[in-house]
């Protein structure tokens, strides 16, 4: 293995690898995302490029999918989304080719928590400055708004910052193409 630490190989004993891979363990899946969050809160660009952070969004998106009603995975798992989008800006393209933006909507529609509902609006949010058409795509502007009444200043702030975004992209869609934002 080469020893220059400019190197971008990915090396499977790295901590946050060695954690992805035991994302898929149920009785651990609490702990592991608890790690994950911890770990990537001190990373950089550097250690990303490291690991491989496809697995990393393919498991996110896959925990963000299939965890019913589990308010404290969601959450941990939202902010390793976040986490990673902000550290390695790179991680939205697979985010959003692997349709992980299908299951963070329908955790908005469905969520009773604003904290949960926070953390979900923040990856969003960086999403819609440069893919704000995906956002569009996806359907995402309803389930953004649909909780402003309750929001404190920073969630609404948040959500109309992901409208803006978005209609503020939209100067080539036509005057029938606005009719479908909310739908």
């Amino acid at each position: 293995m080469d020893s220059n630490p400019t190197t971008t190989t990915t090396s499977s004993s790295h901590p946050i690898n060695e954690i992805i891979n035991n994302l898929n363990n149920q009785d651990l899946l609490l702990f592991n995302l608890q790690s994950l969050t911890e770990l990537l809160s001190i990373s950089n660009e550097f250690h990303l490029l490291s690991t491989n952070y496809n697995n990393l969004i393919s498991s996110l998106i896959q925990i963000l999918s299939n965890y019913q009603n589990n308010a404290e995975i969601y959450l941990l798992a939202c902010r390793s989304l976040s986490t990673t989008i902000d550290i390695f800006p790179l991680a939205i393209l697979p985010f959003i080719h692997k349709n992980g933006l299908i299951p963070l909507k329908n955790l908005l529609l469905n969520t009773m928590y604003l904290d949960l509902a926070d953390h979900i609006l923040k990856p969003i949010l960086k999403i819609s400055f440069d893919f704000p058409r995906d956002i569009l795509n996806a359907n995402l502007l309803f389930p953004s708004l649909q909780y402003c009444d309750f929001f404190d200043l920073h969630l609404q702030r948040t959500a109309f910052q992901i409208l803006s975004n978005v209609t503020s992209s939209l100067h080539s869609f036509t005057q029938n193409g606005m009719f479908s934002l909310f739908h």
